[in-house]
């Protein structure tokens, strides 16, 4: 089996499946979930899907590439829990969504 260490922590991870001729790893320490790199698309292929959508917070379809990130966040977060929006870029769709239900989110 392939070693595979977190990106986020260095811990060594853990093997969990295979989906799409794709492994993923799970990390002990820091609980992400992690594709091995060696699936990852190349920068090119990155770079156009990203610029299929528009970073305008009030963009509804922007709005509907994140809605799977903001549907687990309300069943399975409290109002009282605290985000970090890390890497949003210019358009933190995602914290201004959450910030509008009255999440507390930097």
């Amino acid at each position: 089996m392939i070693k595979h260490y977190c990106s986020l922590c260095n811990y060594e991870t853990s093997y969990i499946l295979t989906f799409r001729n794709k492994e993923y790893f799970k990390c002990p320490n820091c609980k992400s979930i992690q594709m091995h790199p060696d699936s990852f698309i190349s920068l090119e292929k990155e770079k156009r899907r990203y610029e299929l959508h528009n970073n305008d917070v009030f963009d509804l379809g922007y709005q509907n590439f994140v809605k799977p990130i903001l549907e687990y966040i309300f069943n399975n977060c409290k109002i009282t829990d605290r985000g970090l929006d890390f890497g949003a870029g210019h358009g933190p769709v995602i914290a201004k969504i959450l910030k509008d239900k009255n999440f507390d989110v930097k």
